[in-house]
């Protein structure tokens, strides 16, 4: 997946994952993926259908159990309730925000 990009903790993290991984029905779809995104960032995720993006942004949202760390602004993840942690992260399915063609 393109876009990946890894640091150390920063004070200025708004999103990081470590060590993310995510298995469905007995297969690995992400493996020790790391993200860090700081105030500010802007970023792309990109790649082709079936590489993964729909399951590391379900997984950012924790939409979907997953192992490694997450953590909001410093917080770990399990510091948070799920419904406080999906207000400040979230996702749209392109094929729910796309509008009809003509």
């Amino acid at each position: 997946m393109a876009g990946e990009r890894t640091r150390g903790a920063a004070a200025g993290d708004l999103l990081r994952a470590d060590g993310l991984t995510l298995r469905r029905g007995g297969r690995t779809l992400l493996e020790a993926w790391s993200l860090a995104i700081a105030v500010g960032d802007r970023f792309v995720i990109e790649g082709p259908s079936g590489s993964g993006k729909t399951s590391l942004l379900r997984a950012l949202a924790r939409l979907d159990p997953s192992e490694g760390r997450l953590s909001l602004r410093g917080v770990p993840a399990e510091a948070v309730a799920p419904p406080a942690w999906r207000a400040q992260v979230t996702w749209v399915a392109a094929e729910t925000a796309l509008a009809p063609g003509p």
